[in-house]
């Protein structure tokens, strides 16, 4: 299964050397300060914690469209897990995943 993923995940982004995490489901969402409230990005699908070269980085390959999650764990990048929820704070804002499986 993993080869599998592998040779998916490779389509999209070729320089993948590995992958070190799966989730079956997860949901994209960003938080807009201006009303305090989390907004669905309309990405959901399979995630993945990946390795290409010398960085990682997580891609969600998106069920609902042809526009997939694809963000490179920076240094300083500010992470929090709260039950279901992973929470992290990027260059363009504040991002939440919603992870369907709480064993992932």
């Amino acid at each position: 299964k993993k080869e599998i993923n592998l040779k998916v995940l490779r389509s999209h982004l070729p320089q993948t050397q590995d992958i070190l995490k799966t989730t079956s489901h997860a949901a994209v969402y960003d938080f807009h300060p201006v009303d305090n409230q989390w907004h669905k990005r309309g990405i959901e699908g399979t995630l993945f914690l990946f390795k290409a070269g010398p960085r990682y980085g997580l891609f969600c390959l998106n069920r609902l469209s042809l526009v997939n999650l694809v963000e490179i764990i920076e240094p300083g990048m500010e992470f929090q897990q709260q039950e279901n929820y992973l929470m992290y704070k990027s260059k363009t804002g504040i991002v939440g995943l919603w992870i369907f499986e709480s064993d992932d």
